[in-house]
């Protein structure tokens, strides 16, 4: 029984979030717990007052969160009944990685999903201040970032952007290894080194540990021609029949600088695809413990 924990502003965005979580775990036995937060000085009305059924406009934050998510219930009730599935909605007054970092303890959340922006977000932005404070605050569940006009559709590859420098242990990897079997999905591996530098005793133990873990899931293993640059990454991802991007959250400094870059705006992080962002123990693996038979594999 998989916990998810669901952020939701009641934008399009996290409208689209939820659809798709809810139809990603689709087969699986899930708790969905549905969170949205507000504080007066931040609340966002634009968006949510319209929907009052008297069209009055109410400027009290509570009332439009319980609302909303008593709207969502209903909805939920008469056009997403599983019996695999049951659903918990909180209103609560706070801020959001807050209240998020609480119910993640409390409900023993295996996995967060969350809208790329929300509704006071511009359209120029790459990310919304919500999910980047979620992504800087939260490190320790697997984070799901899903993008305005992304629909769920069945899952041919889920793209893994690693660098080999880290021994995961089966609990880190176990989302993305939940979504490959359960959708029968390739992994592509990229590696963000670049091609003319050899790989070190560490990262090949690191290597031959992922792959068995991979044992009974179809991979493979790509280097971008260019190194590892952002725009070699894109590259590579761009021509894979990819439906998923799975990074570790040690990479994102990667990743966030080039957000701040200009001219990256539109392009691979501006989420054309769902992203997994999974958190790493800060933990590697002693180099007494390499154990030689496994590079030899």
């Amino acid at each position: 029984m998989k916990n998810i924990l669901v952020l939701t502003d009641f934008s399009e965005n996290a409208w689209n979030s939820l659809k798709y979580a809810i139809k990603l775990f689709n087969n699986n036995s899930c708790n969905f717990h549905f969170l949205n937060t507000y504080t007066p000085n931040i609340a966002s009305y634009r968006l949510m007052t319209t929907n009052l059924n008297n069209g009055q406009i109410k400027n009290d934050a509570a009332y439009i969160s319980k609302t909303e998510l008593k709207k969502l219930k209903k909805y939920i009730d008469e056009n997403w009944s599983n019996p695999k599935h049951t659903f918990s909605y909180t209103s609560s007054f706070s801020l959001l990685k807050d209240e998020a970092k609480e119910i993640i303890e409390k409900e023993n959340i295996d996995f967060i999903a969350m809208g790329a922006k929300g509704v006071s977000d511009t359209e120029e932005v790459s990310m919304g201040n919500n999910t980047i404070r979620i992504i800087k605050s939260i490190k320790n569940c697997p984070l799901l970032i899903i993008p305005k006009h992304s629909d769920f559709r069945m899952f041919n590859t889920i793209t893994f952007i690693t660098d080999f420098n880290h021994f995961y242990k089966p609990s880190e990897l176990s989302m993305l290894l939940t979504i490959a079997k359960m959708h029968e999905v390739n992994v592509e591996i990229i590696c963000n080194q670049d091609k003319s530098e050899k790989l070190t005793e560490q990262q090949r133990y690191n290597l031959e540990a992922l792959k068995k873990y991979l044992d009974n899931i179809k991979f493979e293993i790509q280097i971008p021609s260019e190194g590892n640059s952002f725009t070699s990454i894109e590259k590579q991802i761009d021509n894979s029949n990819h439906h998923l991007i799975v990074v570790p959250d040690r990479l994102l400094n990667f990743i966030q600088e080039s957000y701040r870059l200009p001219s990256i705006k539109k392009e691979l992080f501006d989420l054309k695809t769902p992203l997994l962002i999974i958190p790493e123990t800060k933990i590697s693996l002693p180099k007494k413990h390499i154990n030689q038979d496994v590079l030899s594999h």
